[in-house]
């Protein structure tokens, strides 16, 4: 989990008090740099610094560690792009308007779709 506390960079900060109130975050710039971030390990609970040039595996990281169900980036060249097909697959449901239920509830509906048809007419 990436920390955040007063000893975090305040380019750090600012995109955690910042990202809650925003619906869509927009990055240029030189995104090749390198980014240094702490970090904490799990299960020790301690504090370590960690250095990266991927800004999208940073991105990732951070709106997960929030919570976020779906991250996604957008290259002029390569089109909107997602970590994870699973990402991907919620946002087409998204952008489709239909519901977007966790995979465990999904199979239940289905199964109870399949469950509640009624026989056809003369079956009986």
């Amino acid at each position: 989990m990436i920390y955040i506390g007063e000893d975090s960079p305040r380019w750090l900060r600012e995109l955690s008090r910042f990202t809650p109130l925003k619906n869509l975050i927009f990055i240029h710039g030189d995104i090749f740099d390198i980014i240094s971030y702490p970090i904490i390990k799990e299960g020790s609970g301690e504090t370590y610094w960690t250095e990266s040039n991927d800004l999208s595996h940073f991105m990732e990281r951070f709106l997960t560690d929030l919570e976020y169900e779906v991250v996604g980036f957008l290259d002029p060249v390569d089109g909107l792009r997602f970590p994870t097909e699973e990402m991907q697959i919620i946002f087409k449901k998204l952008q489709s308007g239909k519901a977007v239920l966790p995979p465990d509830e999904e199979n239940k509906k289905a199964g109870s779709v399949s469950h509640s048809q009624k026989e056809p007419p003369g079956a009986t």
